[in-house]
């Protein structure tokens, strides 16, 4: 397993989502740790708040976090507004495709 791919389109997923995050982060055989945050999930993370805060740690952990530039746009979010070590790539739905194609297995908490 080349790791896993965590998607998140639901705001009131964080909490799950990181709760997954660090129960895996434990265990090197599942592979990177991947995120794909999409739909509404980003606005939750665009304050300063304890989901930031914690997704901000896993990141210099070695979790990779990426946000859809599609759905940025369509709350009015400013992509430097993101957490610290994030990276936003221009289609969500395209970065899951793609993390599949590479061998990541699928979870949506």
């Amino acid at each position: 397993m080349n790791g896993i791919v965590f998607h998140i389109d639901d705001p009131s997923a964080w909490s799950v989502l990181l709760g997954n995050l660090r129960n895996s982060l434990g265990e090197p055989s599942l592979g990177r740790l991947r995120v794909v945050a999409n739909g509404t999930a980003p606005v939750a993370l665009w304050a300063d708040s304890r989901w930031r805060r914690e997704l901000e740690e896993l990141l210099s952990q070695g979790v990779e976090v990426y946000f859809c530039h599609n759905s940025l746009t369509a709350m009015d979010l400013d992509p430097a507004g993101r957490p610290l070590g994030s990276k936003v790539v221009p289609a969500g739905v395209r970065a899951i495709a793609e993390a599949q194609e590479a061998g990541y297995s699928y979870l949506k908490p």
